[in-house]
């Protein structure tokens, strides 16, 4: 799997593909059980799974932007006291 700052930039950018970003995918912790996760969940990964790759350099962290309902959005947003 390329870094993600090469993936970047090209074309094809993975946080622009939707299938990518929420199709799950087998992983499996420390102790063997399954984990299913999505291309959002693995974005960044010294912060996400406490995980850095050997001689990677400085991890690029992107965020997939998560779109709420309005409803949900204004809930949350009162509920805050703004």
């Amino acid at each position: 799997m390329e870094p993600l700052a090469e993936a970047r930039r090209r074309p094809d950018d993975p946080l622009t593909d939707a299938a990518w970003k929420t199709t799950k995918f087998l992983f499996f912790d420390e102790n063997g059980a399954e984990k299913w996760m999505t291309g959002c969940d693995v974005l960044r990964c010294a912060q996400q799974l406490g995980y850095t790759y050997e001689n990677e350099g400085t991890q690029v962290n992107e965020y997939c932007l998560k779109l709420l309902p309005w409803w949900v959005f204004a809930k949350e947003y009162v509920s805050s006291g703004r």
